[in-house]
């Protein structure tokens, strides 16, 4: 997903900055706007999701979860707007895939270590069982 999102990043601001009507284009050329701009936000998302998965930490599994119904909805709304090749939809595909893996509870469990979290810290000193 990172992936797709990052090469798309990059051929959107290729096409916005190499195209001859620049600034007047169209709209399945201004839709690259969004795309190069929420492409990068999410793949510095993934990218920090990462780490904190790799601490076990449930705010990376957020960070994950949130930038892939981002990729997911960009890439879907692009592919709707310039459907010239099917990149964006493998980008949109990749985040819903993404997004329902990270749903499963067990995929949550395997990912974050809820011994850990600050939310739980208060319950273990009152004698209930995390």
């Amino acid at each position: 997903t990172a992936a797709y999102t990052f090469g798309n990043g990059h051929a959107a601001h290729r096409i916005l900055l190499g195209h001859p009507a620049l600034p007047r284009y169209g709209q399945d050329i201004f839709i690259l706007n969004y795309a190069r701009t929420a492409g990068w936000i999410t793949v510095v998302g993934f990218i920090l999701s990462i780490y904190l998965l790799a601490m076990r930490k449930e705010t990376g599994w957020w960070i994950a979860l949130s930038s892939s119904a981002v990729t997911a909805v960009v890439g879907l709304l692009t592919h709707y707007f310039r459907h010239a090749t099917v990149d964006y939809l493998l980008q949109g595909l990749a985040g819903i895939a993404l997004v329902v893996i990270l749903l499963f509870p067990k995929a949550k469990g395997l990912l974050v270590d809820s011994r850990t979290e600050p939310h739980m810290a208060g319950a273990r000193g009152k004698g209930i069982e995390v």
